[in-house]
């Protein structure tokens, strides 16, 4: 339908710039020729990001279906790479809710955008999930985001999440890498590409969910936070935590640790407290964040 009404316009548009003897009425057939690309441009922008979305939907159960994490603790199995599925950050709190509320073009062309970086993301997520690479050298998948996104001459904080772990770049140079642990199945850590929004040290983390709620927390102490997302996303010390890497992010058993330590993040990048003191040393505010 779109097409049809495209030739058409072409055709009628196309003879009216052919006919056009004076100045007026060829500045009459450009102003029809941008109203008619206006009013394409919002369909054609909403079923891109319509198609992205459910790309990436597709590609995010295909890889759970086909790699699962079985844990021995609860007895569960889970599939992996859920920080890209229906509760991560594509998922109905994000993505979904990005799109419902899209109006204009520029909210598609954001949409868009947002859309590509998720599915380069996965993307690299998926091609790094077979290397064998130690999590502390460099990674090729590292390397490939930091080009894509233009970070090759500057710091930049790699988090992988199939490996929950962090490599620090400058100027491409790996110069520090720690175990982490990242956001649980339900609160996963949202992937993408962000910043250092602010540091403060120290700080005191207030749950925003209600007492009686599976995710409520005490007031808790926070030696060295980095914000990376205003909705309340951060880099940070745990000092409730003993144990940090792969499977963490999964309810487990932490021997030297609190009740707060059986599980993933609310979200946030967990790291001990003397890794957090050397990240909070190096990053400066705007210092780029790869999450993959």
């Amino acid at each position: 339908e779109i097409s049809a009404c495209l030739v058409g316009s072409e055709m009628c548009i196309r003879d009216s710039l052919q006919s056009a003897h004076s100045d007026s009425a060829y500045q009459q057939a450009l102003h029809t020729l941008d109203a008619h690309v206006s009013a394409i441009e919002i369909p054609a922008m909403k079923t891109e990001s319509q198609y992205l979305f459910q790309e990436l939907q597709q590609d995010a159960a295909n890889f759970g279906k086909q790699h699962t994490y079985h844990d021995s603790y609860d007895n569960n199995t889970y599939p992996l790479g859920y920080e890209y599925g229906p509760s991560g950050a594509t998922g109905p709190l994000w993505m979904k809710g990005e799109l419902a509320a899209a109006q204009t073009l520029s909210d598609y062309q954001q949409a868009v955008e947002d859309l590509n970086m998720d599915l380069t993301n996965f993307q690299a997520m998926s091609a790094n999930f077979g290397d064998k690479t130690p999590y502390d050298q460099v990674h090729q998948t590292d390397i490939q985001l930091m080009q894509h996104y233009n970070y090759m001459n500057s710091k930049v904080v790699v988090i992988s999440l199939s490996e929950q772990a962090m490599r620090v770049y400058d100027h491409g140079k790996l110069v520090k890498a720690f175990l982490v642990v990242t956001g649980q199945p339900d609160l996963p850590t949202p992937p993408g590409t962000w910043w250092v929004e602010g540091k403060k040290s120290p700080d005191e983390f207030k749950s925003t969910a209600p007492q009686n709620s599976p995710d409520w927390y005490p007031p808790t102490p926070i030696h060295y936070a980095m914000q990376y997302h205003s909705n309340g996303y951060f880099m940070h010390d745990s000092w409730w935590r003993t144990e940090y890497g792969p499977g963490m992010n999964f309810p487990h058993l932490d021997p030297g640790g609190t009740q707060y330590s059986i599980h993933g993040s609310h979200g946030c990048v967990n790291l001990s407290e003397n890794d957090a003191a050397w990240l909070y040393n190096f990053v400066q505010v705007y210092t780029h964040i790869i999450i993959y």
